[in-house]
Parts: C-alpha cells; sequence; structure tokens
C-alpha cells in the first residue's frame, strides 16, 4: 500500500529498505513494461546512472531476495538484458 508504505505478498508483510519500496512501487506502477536502469536511477534513486554503476542491481537483488523468502515467484521481477527490469504483474497479484 504507497499511501502506508507498506508491502505485502499475500498476508505476510515484507521489511522493505525505503529505496527498496520506491523501486518495488515503480516497476509496479510500471507493471509489464520494460524500465531501463536509466530511468529507474532518475525515479528511485535521485540521480542519473553513472558508468559501471552497480547501486541499481544490488538493490534489485535484495528485492528479490525478500519479496521471494516471503512466498513472491523468484521471477516476479525479471532482468531485460542490457536495458532494465520488468515486473509480471500476473506474478505480482
Amino acid at each position: 500500500m504507497p499511501s502506508q508504505r507498506t508491502a505485502r505478498v499475500g498476508a505476510q508483510a515484507v521489511d522493505l529498505t525505503v529505496t527498496e519500496f520506491n523501486l518495488l512501487e515503480y516497476l509496479l506502477r510500471n507493471a509489464d513494461r520494460a524500465v531501463s536502469k536509466d530511468d529507474l536511477s532518475l525515479q528511485v534513486l535521485g540521480r542519473p546512472r553513472m558508468p559501471y554503476d552497480r547501486s541499481l542491481d544490488v538493490h534489485v537483488g535484495n528485492l528479490r531476495q525478500k519479496l521471494s523468502a516471503a512466498g513472491a515467484p523468484e521471477s516476479m521481477i525479471a532482468t531485460v538484458w542490457g536495458f532494465g527490469y520488468r515486473l509480471d504483474a500476473q506474478q505480482a497479484e
């Protein structure tokens, strides 16, 4: 629930950092669309992506682990190689 800044997988609450929550919210708002790493960096991290910057990848990895531990499918956030990420809306339900 964006207004309450809470994330759940089914009935299970998922403890996310501010950045992880913002990342999940942005991916959900753009569900089923590939979102570029450049766009994610600007919208979620608030800064342009720098060459060799892996911070976004680390946040996505942490988010995937936390969602998976709560019972979400591991493939819910797909990597779009050479571009960015895509959240599968059907798996997010």
